[in-house]
């Protein structure tokens, strides 16, 4: 797993637990041992993360039938 995957996946942890709003960027860098200075070197937002998870969900989902 690259280090980006696992940034991923912790934010998904904490949004999970702690909701979306209760979940700063330093929370999921202090969970991952990063400062948020290192954090931002792999995402730009706490909406990118959220993002990403979105676009994955939406694409597993069926396509409307026309």
């Amino acid at each position: 797993m690259d280090r980006r995957e696992e940034i991923y996946d912790k934010a998904l942890e904490l949004f999970i637990a702690y909701g979306y709003d209760n979940t700063p960027l330093t929370r999921i860098a202090r969970e991952l041992r990063l400062t948020k200075a290192g954090l931002y070197h792999y995402v730009s937002s706490k909406e990118e993360l959220a993002d990403a998870y979105l676009q994955i969900f939406l694409r597993g989902l069926p396509r409307p039938r026309s």
